[in-house]
C-alpha cells in the first residue's frame, strides 16, 4: 500500500492505493480516497486501463468479481482495524449500455454490503437512484445529513438529475 496527498483539484485529503492480482494474472488497483470526517471512498481498477477516463465503469472480462469484492472488503476491514469511526461510501458505475441509476455493480456490492457489515457496526445508506452507497459508522460524530451534502459536493454528479 502506498498514499499521497490530494493534489489541488481533488475533494479528498489522502489516497491510499493497493495493488493485488487477481484470476489469470490480471492486476488490479484499488484507490481509497479519505475524506473528512474519516469517511473513505473504496474505488477499483484494472491496471491496464489506468490511463482511461473510464476506468471504473470498465469490464474486465475476467470473471473474477468475486476475488475482487472479497479483496476490497478486506482493504476496507484494514482501514476498519486502524481507523475505528471509518465509514464507507461507494459509486456502482453504469456500464456503458446502463443508465446512472441502480446499475449492475451497485446491486452487487450493496448485496454484498448489506449482509457483510451488519447494522449494528454501519447504518446503510442506498441511494439506489444513483448507485450511491453510504456505511456510516455507528461510532461516527457525523450525521447522515452532513455526510450526504459533503457527498454531494465531492460528486456533484448526485445532485443532478437523472438523464
Amino acid at each position: 500500500m502506498t498514499h499521497r496527498k490530494a493534489r489541488e483539484n481533488e475533494a479528498f485529503q489522502l489516497l491510499y492505493i493497493y495493488r493485488f492480482t487477481g484470476k489469470e494474472n490480471g492486476k488490479y488497483i484499488v484507490h481509497v480516497e479519505e475524506y473528512e470526517d474519516e469517511i473513505f471512498v473504496v474505488k477499483f481498477y484494472m491496471k491496464r486501463h489506468k490511463r482511461s477516463p473510464d476506468k471504473y465503469r470498465l469490464l474486465s472480462h475476467m470473471r473474477d468479481m468475486q476475488g475482487i469484492v472479497r479483496t476490497c472488503i478486506e482493504i476496507m476491514l484494514e482501514v476498519y482495524r486502524k481507523r475505528p469511526f471509518a465509514s464507507f461510501g461507494f459509486l456502482g458505475m453504469p456500464n456503458s449500455d446502463e443508465a446512472r441509476g441502480n446499475t449492475q455493480r451497485y446491486r452487487i456490492y450493496k448485496y454484498v454490503m448489506q449482509n457483510f457489515f451488519p447494522p449494528t457496526v454501519f447504518r446503510h445508506y442506498p441511494l439506489d437512484t444513483h448507485s450511491a452507497y453510504l456505511m456510516l459508522n455507528v461510532n461516527s460524530p457525523a450525521s447522515i445529513d452532513a455526510i450526504s451534502e459533503k457527498f454531494a459536493e465531492w460528486y456533484p454528479g448526485l445532485a443532478e438529475p437523472e438523464d
